[in-house]
């Protein structure tokens, strides 16, 4: 039996054991469910098998449902303030409420470095951190790093210091002080990093892009995959993200169909580099200020039909 779990303020952390425990109280899973009903798990605001306003027990639902071999999570009408992306994993299917279902991204804190981060440095130093804490989405980037795939995104996963964060990937490159380095509370509503078999529908992105920091398409979208295989998204709506609406980079067999993508900062759509056998069908694209759809570099054998 599932036990339902409310998340609030100080009891932010508690629900991890609780969780943890849950897994563990199903021995028989040893990785990817084969075959029978597949686990769902409903999250709601004040209904569902886990209750919370915010990103993290929306993550804790899908890590929950991953960690029994994959099925489904179900998320009910409302708006959950975002802080992070909600990080897909393998085998799961997140479906909201067409419409209803509103996943709203924070607005942007912003820090100078107070150290350089070098190369594959696992923390960064914040000059002022108020702004930030553990569990965030930040990116970081300097005046020669400042765009495209030279941008590390990651997550704060730890606090070392009174203005030094822990973070989940190593820095991509030198971020120096000199060059004005800087890190940013800035994500995708939907991220996908190395997944396979993922699909995502109904979901609203709300992008904020007023108060919201740029985030260019090779790091971030308001639905954004990395090296992901075999992902649908589906009767979704990326609405004012300072960014692309939705971009995929360096995927295969990518689904995107019945999507609304409007008023975003960069393209409507974006197929990105290298990425085999898209499906872009029956989606519109309306008012963002770069194309409405950007197919780049080495994207082949594709199906594009019946876009607006």
């Amino acid at each position: 039996m599932l036990h339902q779990i409310t998340i609030s303020g100080s009891q932010s952390l508690a629900f991890w054991p609780i969780l943890i425990a849950m897994i563990n109280a199903h021995p028989e899973v040893t990785g990817r469910s084969e075959g029978g009903e597949k686990a769902v798990i409903r999250v709601g605001i004040t209904e569902g098998d886990i209750c919370a306003t915010d990103n993290r027990a929306l993550q804790a639902a899908m890590d929950y449902v991953a960690g029994l071999g994959g099925g489904t999570v179900q998320i009910a009408p409302g708006t959950y303030p975002m802080r992070n992306a909600l990080t897909l994993r393998d085998h799961v299917r997140v479906v909201g409420v067409p419409g209803e279902t509103v996943l709203a991204i924070c607005d942007t804190a912003q820090s100078p470095l107070a150290k350089d981060g070098d190369c594959n440095q696992r923390e960064i130093s914040l000059a002022d951190p108020a702004g930030f804490r553990v569990g965030d989405g930040v990116a970081v980037s300097d005046t020669r790093y400042g765009g495209g795939f030279c941008v590390t995104t990651a997550t704060l996963t730890g606090l070392r210091d009174a203005n030094v964060f822990a973070i989940s990937r190593p820095l991509y490159l030198d971020y120096c002080v000199s060059k004005c380095a800087t890190a940013r509370l800035v994500f995708p509503g939907v991220r996908g990093d190395q997944i396979t078999h993922a699909a995502i529908e109904g979901l609203t992105i709300e992008g904020n892009r007023e108060n919201s920091s740029w985030l260019d398409g090779c790091r971030g979208g308001g639905i954004y995959l990395f090296e992901c295989n075999d992902v649908v998204i589906r009767n979704c709506v990326v609405r004012g993200y300072n960014g692309d609406g939705v971009s995929f980079q360096v995927s295969s067999d990518v689904i995107v169909e019945d999507c609304r993508v409007e008023g975003n900062a960069g393209c409507g759509l974006h197929p990105g580099s290298g990425s085999q056998r898209p499906i872009v069908r029956h989606n519109h694209s309306v008012g963002n200020d770069g194309e409405g759809m950007f197919v780049c570099w080495r994207v082949q054998h594709g199906l594009f039909e019946a876009n607006e």
